[in-house]
């Protein structure tokens, strides 16, 4: 008899234990799968971020970070549903936040292909607002649930080891052996659940969100670190005291004292998912808005013992989704601002070209003189126009780039404004403005690229006639001060408006556009200016009293000492030496039979190609002096044709300039390792032609 009990008592301890270690593993299981569940709200979090970064920005890159937490997410779903097979009521929460999972990324898949297929921005933007909440609240239902779970099994435990105890005083009589036998489990169950429990408060302690638990009453009976620092109490002396003097918060719209998380709970017995715009008051007066809810801790009797809540502080959060607002409203303006400008590229683009066409189509229709220098006269001025907008936009883009390299030398920066104010005259002479030049005398000595600097007085200058009417008064200043050059631009024209003035120096910014749109232009020039100058090291402001007011800007460069060297020597008077023999060749029969009757007419001997390998044979018969050849070809392209004549005996000498509409300093590159001697733009400035043709 009493070894059956003592066998009956063994068994009966066995399995106590063995439920003990079971709901052990269960408390530590539960808290696993609330990290999962964490972790797949950040990687959700993460998702929708690169999902809203594609959308706007439409780089593939961001998808990266998209797919990398979409895989991570089904991972960690696929672990939880492995983990949780067994259990139908834990298996029913996880299968809603699958539902859930599944419904936000397959929104977000199909924005994402919207955006890829080319939908607008502002059609999708309203599909980016708000889609987290639905899982938000599916993962905080099952956090709820599991917290709840893992209560009942430390209740388990409880009843379990109490089991134990008096199983292992009801057979203490049989055998002081087995009395030994069951103190030493009962040890060992006791050390195990004190483990637990020091876990789980740890595990309280030391997560990111403030947790306070309270009794059936509302009494506080437990706060973590970030609780005591949200509210200004300490847990030794918030212990016992009801929530609503520790916990004191107010709705935000209303400033009205809000309801209690954990009073709803207590008479709800429901868990109370997360509420917005509630002010939490600290124990010393500051003012946080936080995210708080709240679930009930319940006996096996499903009785009420306690209260959880948690609460975070969103300040941070509210920070960064007005940042984030902002950010989307700039890139709006800029996308603004591209499409007038691509509006304004076209408009300036297709003026000159209609001029074009209509010099042509005069010249057609009447072949008289008269006509005919009419229409070359347009044509002139036309490409002049076209080509000085290629170079601001070339400017602007190497700029941006920093493919510019300044070639900086010792100048004098009062000549430079000199040479840029007789640029410019003919414009001011024309609208009959008045010009007040004054200059300090002694130069205004500078380390400066001579070129950039001359463009960036006339920029300014040309606005400065441009925006001003006719009759009205431009004045220019030139001054040393101090350690600074400073040159003061200013007019009677149209002004600037105040709300524009901070704006005036960034990309395709043209002020007031009715006004500006009858004088043409990119709105890029004073972003060249800007750049320039601060290349330089200086600085470029503006100013205007508003509308009509006039505007004057003012240019700050670094002095440098200045000593001149004496007058520079003499331009050589230009010459084409002769006879001279020119190989002209070009794919586009227009461009080589005018350019060979423009060569003709200065003495010169003139053979044309109009492929490589004609090239090729015409310079080896002909032996020519020059040879203008263009770089796109059919067939073999210009550098590879520069390469073969470089081989030949007959055109080693030859002097070969490329034509071209690449400015780029690889275009520049590719020509000196083939061989070319110069590299010219396209249209060819016939001065600079010339010029090359006259040397020996």
């Amino acid at each position: 008899m009493a070894l059956g009990l003592l066998v009956a008592n063994v068994l009966f301890m066995v399995w106590n234990l063995y439920a003990i270690s079971d709901a052990s593993r269960e408390v530590r299981w539960s808290h696993e799968t609330i990290v999962r569940l964490e972790d797949i709200r950040s990687e959700l979090l993460k998702a929708e971020i690169a999902e809203v970064e594609f959308v706007y920005s439409g780089k593939e890159r961001n998808l990266t970070q998209f797919n990398r937490s979409v895989a991570k997410v089904r991972n960690s779903l696929k672990a939880l549903s492995g983990r949780l097979h067994d259990n139908p009521t834990r298996r029913s929460y996880l299968l809603a936040v699958e539902r859930a999972i599944a419904a936000e990324t397959a929104e977000i898949g199909g924005v994402i292909g919207a955006r890829k297929a080319g939908a607008p921005v502002a059609i999708l933007d309203d599909q980016l607002q708000g889609r987290m909440d639905r899982v938000e609240r599916r993962i905080d239902a099952m956090e709820m649930a599991e917290t709840e779970y893992r209560k009942s099994k430390q209740d388990e435990n409880n009843d379990l080891f109490w089991s134990a105890i008096y199983a292992f005083v009801a057979a203490s009589a049989l055998d002081l052996v087995l009395l030994l036998g069951v103190h030493y489990l009962s040890y060992r169950s006791r050390r195990e659940l004190t483990l637990n429990a020091e876990w789980f408060s740890t595990t309280l302690r030391s997560i990111g969100d403030a947790v306070i638990a309270t009794d059936a009453s509302g009494r506080i009976s437990f706060m973590n670190g970030v609780a005591e620092e949200l509210t200004g109490w300490g847990e030794p002396e918030a212990a016992g005291r009801p929530l609503e003097d520790v916990f004191v918060i107010l709705e935000e719209m209303t400033r009205e004292p809000a309801i209690s998380p954990v009073g709803r709970v207590i008479a709800t017995g429901a868990i109370q998912g997360l509420v917005d715009h509630t002010i939490l008051i600290s124990r010393g007066g500051l003012e946080r808005p936080i995210n708080d809810s709240a679930a009930p801790i319940k006996n096996p009797d499903g009785m009420i013992q306690g209260v959880v809540m948690v609460f975070r502080d969103v300040t941070q959060d509210r920070l960064a989704s007005a940042e984030r607002e902002r950010f989307y409203r700039e890139l709006g303006e800029r996308d603004r601002r591209k499409d007038e400008f691509l509006a304004m590229l076209a408009h300036e683009l297709r003026n000159p070209l209609a001029a074009i066409g209509y010099a042509v189509m005069l010249s057609s229709q009447f072949d008289t003189r008269e006509h005919l220098d009419l229409s070359l006269d347009v044509i002139r001025r036309q490409m002049r126009h076209l080509s000085r907008l290629i170079d601001d936009l070339l400017d602007v883009s190497r700029i941006s780039r920093g493919k510019i390299a300044l070639k900086q030398d010792r100048i004098d920066a009062g000549a430079s404004l000199v040479n840029a104010i007789e640029t410019v005259r003919p414009l001011i002479d024309e609208r009959g403005q008045s010009l007040e030049v004054s200059i300090e005398p002694g130069g205004l000595p500078i380390d400066a690229d001579p070129t950039r600097l001359e463009q960036i007085f006339v920029n300014l200058l040309n606005n400065a006639a441009k925006y001003t009417d006719n009759g009205g008064k431009i004045k220019v200043v030139g001054r040393k001060e101090d350690h600074l050059i400073t040159v003061v631009i200013s007019d009677t024209g149209i002004g600037i408006a105040p709300e524009n003035l901070s704006q005036m120096f960034e990309l395709f910014v043209q002020g007031d556009r009715s006004l500006a749109r009858s004088e043409g232009g990119l709105g890029i020039g004073l972003t060249v200016v800007k750049k320039l100058v601060e290349m330089h090291g200086g600085s470029v402001t503006a100013r205007s009293e508003g509308i009509g007011k006039g505007s004057e800007f003012t240019i700050r460069l670094p002095a440098a000492g200045y000593s001149e060297d004496g007058d520079s020597a003499p331009r050589p008077a230009l010459r084409v030496p002769g006879p001279t023999r020119v190989l002209v060749v070009d794919d586009n029969v227009d461009t080589v039979h005018n350019l060979s009757k423009f060569l003709k007419i200065l003495g010169l001997e003139v053979e044309v190609a109009y492929n490589g390998h004609e090239a090729i044979e015409k310079a080896r018969r002909s032996q020519p002096d020059y040879i203008l050849l263009d770089l796109i070809l059919p067939g073999m392209d210009g550098y590879e044709v520069a390469r073969y004549l470089r081989k030949e005996t007959s055109c080693r000498d030859a002097v070969i300039i490329a034509i071209t509409g690449g400015s780029g300093d690889a275009d520049r590159k590719r020509c000196e390792a083939s061989g070319i001697d110069h590299h010219m733009l396209k249209p060819l400035d016939q001065d600079i032609l010339v010029t090359l043709l006259s040397k020996s």
